[in-house]
């Protein structure tokens, strides 16, 4: 089952990967095996993903 803090760390392992700009939701769903829907549940955009991310090292 997903949750906030397995999609934050999967999210970041793709920016460190492929970094933040080529990273798309599509790739995040994919990577996930969920839909698009299912982690806008989660999070609103790219840009609250990002930041919570971001926020975890701060």
């Amino acid at each position: 089952m997903l949750t906030k803090e397995s999609l934050l760390k999967s999210a970041k392992d793709l920016f460190y990967k492929y970094g933040i700009k080529s990273v798309s939701m599509d790739d995040l769903a994919r990577m996930l095996g969920v839909s698009k829907k299912t982690i806008y549940t989660y999070i609103e955009n790219k840009k609250d993903l990002v930041r919570s991310v971001i926020s975890q090292f701060i």
